[in-house]
């Protein structure tokens, strides 16, 4: 039937109740004076309710045209968060196939929430308080500016003010992307197989997240009282404290990237793969001292090699993986991951009596230990045994 389309339709909803009673999110006691005898907290009293209802809906047709080689996909999505308006997401794909060849190009809306700790985190970890940002916030110096501000004051006594930048956030909404990506796949030359794709997302209300000093009591930032809060802050007597909010940048900002997948199969038995991405993000737009938090390697690059059944079932993979060094910004701090490399190795055999697999392996081989996120732990070697069973067979 050539007026034949396929349709999907579905439908979501999510509720989202968290109970920390003050500990790790914004649901503080409303009532102070609610205590136990020791002090504590009485876990029966009010708590702030931050609970967060989410619901969607969505449809997607696809049709096929030219004798079936152009498939074209048309969606659209809505959806509904307590603390937001309607978000709408509408998607159009196209894919073109000639023989053992697919061109494929899509471009769409999409949105990004803020999460429930971009909405209501409060959690303190010392040296900075993680606060959500549902209502704004203000009376803030930015972070650079009083590391300036004392920098100068502590090395010369001089007191300039000039130095110095007010801060004030508004509160959090969604972020939007429009997103483009066009990729091929297909058979060059018998037993060669190559899948590639390149992509470029613009982003509006991108989020990330701005540091800034909050000043406490009747001080004001950017008047003298602000000014002389600084000065004469102490750890016994403390006249602000440091803050990171999840903010939404108010230029654009651009990421794009593509990769290309290669395999080379000798035979049924053997093949060979090679894969290489490359990912950026321009922020060079943002005026606001915004952290981006991408905490993406710029390059990568993995090789392989694997053989099935060499002989009486038995079969191994050898797959080395490389990543570029890149910089890691996080709520815990910000560092440099330097580049690694590893060597994952595995030898397999299939006992088709039990129909069952075994495998033993290695990650990471040869024991380059390395860490893959700034202040997190560092990765060695790890071996590993498995037995899978298959019920079918």
């Amino acid at each position: 039937n050539t007026n034949a389309f396929d349709m999907i339709m579905g439908a979501s909803y999510r509720l989202y109740d968290p109970n920390s009673y003050g500990s790790i999110f914004s649901d503080t006691i409303l009532n102070p004076g609610d205590t136990l005898s020791d002090g504590s907290l009485n876990l029966d009293a009010e708590f702030a309710d931050i609970s967060v209802y989410e619901f969607g809906a969505f449809s997607q047709i696809s049709k096929r045209f030219c004798d079936d080689k152009l498939k074209l996909t048309v969606s659209a999505r809505v959806d509904k968060s307590k603390n937001y308006d309607f978000q709408y997401s509408p998607r159009l794909s196209a894919v073109y196939t000639v023989k053992d060849h697919n061109f494929r190009f899509s471009a769409q809306q999409a949105f990004r929430s803020p999460t429930l700790q971009n909405q209501y985190l409060l959690l303190d970890i010392g040296p900075i308080i993680l606060s959500g940002n549902l209502n704004g916030a203000s009376n803030m110096y930015t972070y650079a500016s009083v590391v300036d501000f004392m920098d100068k004051y502590n090395t010369s006594y001089e007191v300039d003010e000039s130095l110095l930048e007010t801060l004030s956030i508004d509160p959090i909404k969604p972020e939007q992307l429009r997103s483009f990506e066009f990729g091929y796949r297909g058979i060059l030359d018998e037993g060669f197989y190559v899948d590639m794709g390149v992509y470029y997302n613009i982003y509006s209300n991108f989020i990330g997240n701005i540091r800034g000093y909050k000043l406490l009591g009747d001080v004001v930032a950017g008047e003298e009282t602000g000014v002389d809060a600084l000065l004469t802050h102490t750890s016994e007597q403390p006249n602000y404290e440091l803050y990171q909010y999840p903010v939404n940048a108010k230029e654009e900002v651009i990421s794009y990237g593509g990769s290309v997948g290669l395999v080379y199969y000798f035979n049924k038995n053997y093949s060979a793969k090679a894969n290489f991405t490359y990912s950026e993000i321009d922020t060079s737009a943002l005026t606001d001292p915004i952290i981006p938090g991408y905490n993406t390697p710029r390059h990568k690059l993995n090789f392989g090699v694997m053989a099935k059944d060499i002989f009486d079932g038995w079969g191994m993979s050898l797959d080395y993986k490389w990543s570029q060094g890149f910089l890691w910004e996080s709520p815990f701090g910000d560092g440099d991951v330097p580049q690694f490399a590893v060597l994952d190795a595995q030898v397999r055999y299939r006992y088709k009596e039990w129909n069952s697999m075994f495998k033993i392996g290695a990650s990471n081989l040869l024991n380059n230990k390395h860490i893959e996120a700034f202040g997190g732990p560092t990765v060695g070697r790890l071996f590993y045994i498995s037995w899978t069973y298959d019920f079918i067979n």
